[in-house]
């Protein structure tokens, strides 16, 4: 079992990830927990059960590459931002309700 133990004594919130073969949604979690900025301390437990899709190993270049970790979330942080911002996503569900009201004027 691997512990990364923080430098800091106090934790503000504790997150929990239990994983079997997620790799990929477990390494998007820990990039976005990465990516959290503020005064806050976070400490991270994760519990793999014997993955069999490397979860185990990947996790492990993480925690031994914080840096890269933190650019990776970075990076998720700006593409979730720019693709998910109000505006965009109001004009989405506007679109949809436009949409469905068109068509069913039509059968009206």
């Amino acid at each position: 079992m691997l512990s990364a133990i923080s430098q800091h004594s106090r934790v503000d919130v504790s997150v929990v990830i239990v994983t079997y073969s997620c790799k990929n949604y477990v390494l998007e979690c820990i990039e976005s927990i990465f990516a959290q900025a503020g005064p806050i301390q976070i400490e991270v437990i994760i519990v793999d059960n014997a993955s069999k899709d490397g979860t185990a190993k990947a996790i492990l270049w993480m925690l031994e590459h914080p840096k890269e970790a933190k650019e990776m979330g970075l990076a998720g942080r700006k593409y979730f931002e720019e693709m998910f911002i109000q505006e965009r996503m109001l004009k989405k569900v506007e679109r949809i309700y436009e949409s469905f009201l068109a068509k069913t004027l039509v059968k009206d």
